[in-house]
């Protein structure tokens, strides 16, 4: 999984809102709208940041086509999606929509390539960045619930990202993912 899109996906799924009211603060009532389309959408944006790298190889190994063809597949299911969500949900079904399309993209890469090429994947580095990714959310979560009421919304928002890339680098460390000073 790539360690730039998971803490950015969790950050901004978990701190949408207070994202939103930072870059619209005169545009409460659209923020509101939009809070949890944005938390939708998160996940959306880690399957798409992956496929990208699977369409590549993909195309490394000959099978060209089958990126142009999965993505077809997932426009077909983002209107399916679309028109079943959308009159339940509202903007939250579109959202919604567009990650299950995601994933559905990524995992018909996978199985392609791996059906292909034969190889199996190691879990370990994919189970320690989705825990760094889940440390990461908690950590901003935490230092927004904590620190909410007592200072600037801007401040918040700063300390809980600062909290969470400091909790997903260490707990990165800690799972071996990545090394510091060559440790």
């Amino acid at each position: 999984i790539n360690e730039q899109s998971n803490p950015s996906a969790v950050g901004i799924g978990v701190l949408s809102s207070e994202i939103l009211y930072f870059l619209f603060p005169h545009q409460t009532d659209e923020v509101r709208i939009c809070v949890n389309a944005l938390r939708y959408l998160m996940p959306g944006m880690l399957f798409l940041c992956l496929s990208f790298p699977v369409f590549s190889m993909l195309q490394a190994i000959g099978k060209a086509a089958v990126p142009l063809k999965i993505m077809v597949l997932g426009a077909v299911l983002k209107l399916i999606g679309n028109l079943l969500l959308i009159p339940l949900m509202g903007v939250d079904g579109s959202a919604l929509s567009t990650t299950i399309c995601y994933a559905v993209i990524l995992i018909l890469s996978l199985a392609v390539y791996m059906r292909t090429t034969r190889i199996t994947l190691d879990k370990k580095p994919f189970v320690s960045i989705i825990y760094s990714g889940v440390i990461c959310g908690v950590s901003a979560g935490l230092v927004r619930d904590i620190s909410e009421d007592a200072m600037p919304s801007v401040m918040v928002l700063g300390l809980s990202v600062i909290a969470g890339a400091a909790g997903y680098v260490a707990a990165l460390w800690l799972s071996g993912v990545i090394k510091i000073n060559g440790r």
